[in-house]
Order: C-alpha cells, then structure tokens, then sequence
C-alpha cells in the first residue's frame, strides 16, 4: 500500500513559555480533511481542538472519562479523525491528567501535524 499523499500540514512548538499550548489562525483553512497525525520530537498526550474525543480510563478504577480531543504524538503510523472537515481555529496543548506537567524536562515539543 502506498503512503498517502501529505498535503496539508500545521506546525506547533510548546514549551514553557507559552504555557504549552499553542493556537493559530490558518492562512488557509485546512478542509475537506478526514484524518491527521502528530509528528513529533517527543511521545506525549496532547488535547486538541479538532480531532475527535476520546474515552480515557484511570488508575484508580473509575469509570470511562470522556475528554475532549486527546491525541498521542511520536507515532507516525497513528492517525486520529478529526471533528469537522474544516479547520480554521485550531488550538493543540499539552494533556496531563493529574494537572501537572509530567515532561518538565523537555524543552519543548515540536509537533507537525499532518492532515489526510
């Protein structure tokens, strides 16, 4: 099978800084989108505007937790499908569940986001 074909990408940068998160206004909206990956230089959970929600389970047996937009980021052959097939806002920051940053030591993170 063939890779597809990568058109459409958006770049971010979290760090410290700009609290990790990021939001951009596209030049262009990106449209007629029905998947993206996340590329990065680290493997985090990141949550996003635009991709669709997901169930997440904690340690301490509680029951499945809707979140909003969570996505992993570090594994190119994982893609997630987005909510809508137009993107104009978007907004990518770093996720931690116990509300503290548990990849302090990195500088940043460098995500490609790429759009099939």
């Amino acid at each position: 099978m063939a890779a597809p074909i990568i058109k459409d990408s958006l770049y971010v940068v979290l760090n410290i800084n700009n609290n990790w998160t990021s939001t951009g206004q596209l030049t262009v909206p990106i449209a007629s989108k029905t998947r993206c990956r996340f590329i990065s230089n680290a493997s985090v959970i990141i949550k996003t505007n635009f991709t669709q929600d997901c169930f997440v389970l904690d340690a301490q047996n509680q029951p499945a937790a809707k979140q909003p937009g969570l996505a992993f980021t570090g594994d190119e052959k994982v893609w997630f499908d987005l909510k809508d097939k137009f993107i104009q806002n978007p907004t990518i920051s770093l996720y931690s569940a116990s509300g503290q940053t548990s990849v302090v030591q990195l500088d940043s993170i460098q995500i490609c986001v790429q759009f099939i």
